[in-house]
């Protein structure tokens, strides 16, 4: 039906923002890292499917600052 596109969008919109409220409740203050680190443990499939720079651009950070974090993690594993 017609309307039924619209309600969709509204209710993913709708859940975009209360995730992402929730997120920023949570953690959203925390440190970058600390920031990718929960997103990892919540999503850890994200990566496979979502370009780093769009990754960075949810953690209010640079696609340098993200880089930076990885390599730091890579680096202590």
């Amino acid at each position: 039906t017609p309307t039924a596109i619209p309600n969709t969008r509204r209710i993913i919109i709708e859940r975009q923002f209360l995730d992402m409220e929730n997120w920023m409740i949570n953690g959203g203050a925390a440190q970058a890292k600390q920031r990718y680190l929960a997103l990892l443990e919540q999503n850890p499939e994200l990566l496979q499917h979502v370009p780093l720079k769009h990754i960075a651009s949810y953690l209010m950070i640079t696609p340098q600052s993200l880089s930076r974090i990885r390599a730091e993690l890579s680096r202590k594993k």
